[in-house]
């Protein structure tokens, strides 16, 4: 417990990721005053980090500590400068804590939900990555729309957003999905960020066939290309960046 209030900002870190896979009413209790602590002391970079342990602990939890501690509040649909704000960056990042995607009872996917269909580029990118890191099984389905949306940074981040999702066992029944698809669909899209997150994804699912016919559609033309799908058939796949610092190097 001591160590997340560490100098040693790796020290801090590790514990943070330990902290978060753990469970009890006397840690919770210790943690809620480090983090009362925190916000008195202006320090937000551990408020922040102490947020996010403590929704990873109880995902379910009364998310009022979080929106009280982070300063959050409603958008004030009032103001002009909010309103354009919540439809560039996304209503989520003026008025939510930064644990959201992990706090139930905020209704997360809902409010993505309505950022991928209402926002601008920017909002709907967020919202894609941001989706993934729930853990719920509905947001699949909202990712399907997001891998087909106009923006490359949107489709990447849904790739990423559906590689997370499938890396926390939220969607069992994934091999079924038609998100599998869409992704193998985006081998041959415009972009090649996107085409090689699409391999990526789908080396880590196993479906090299799918990749490796790919790699032979490209030919010549694509030499770039060929090399990154070579990568991904050996299994050099990079990790799926942090969305916090205490997120596993994995998938």
């Amino acid at each position: 417990m001591g160590r997340i209030a560490s100098a040693d900002k790796d020290d801090r870190v590790r514990a943070a990721a330990e902290l978060a896979r753990g469970e009890g009413p006397e840690d919770d209790d210790a943690l809620l005053a480090l983090l009362a602590k925190a916000f008195d002391d202006k320090d937000y970079e551990l408020r922040d980090l102490l947020i996010r342990v403590l929704a990873e602990r109880d995902p379910d939890r009364d998310p009022d500590y979080a929106l009280r501690f982070s300063g959050s509040r409603p958008i004030d649909h009032g103001s002009r400068f909010e309103r354009l704000w919540s439809w560039m960056m996304g209503e989520t990042t003026l008025s939510m804590p930064s644990a959201l995607p992990r706090l139930r009872r905020l209704r997360p996917v809902e409010l993505y939900t309505r950022q991928l269909r209402t926002g601008s580029p920017i909002a709907r990118m967020l919202a894609a990555s941001q989706l993934g890191e729930t853990r719920d099984k509905a947001a699949m389905d909202v990712l399907v729309t997001a891998l087909g949306d106009r923006s490359k940074w949107v489709r990447l981040n849904a790739v990423l957003g559906v590689r997370r999702l499938v890396r926390s066992g939220a969607v069992p029944d994934f091999a079924d999905h038609p998100a599998r698809r869409l992704v193998a669909d985006l081998l041959t899209d415009r972009h090649r960020k996107v085409r090689v997150a699409a391999a990526q994804a789908l080396c880590t699912w196993g479906d090299t066939a799918v990749v490796a016919a790919a790699r032979k559609a490209a030919g010549w033309r694509r030499p770039r290309f060929r090399r990154d799908l070579d990568a991904c058939l050996r299994d050099e796949i990079p990790p799926l960046p942090k969305t916090w610092p205490g997120d596993p190097d994995q998938g």
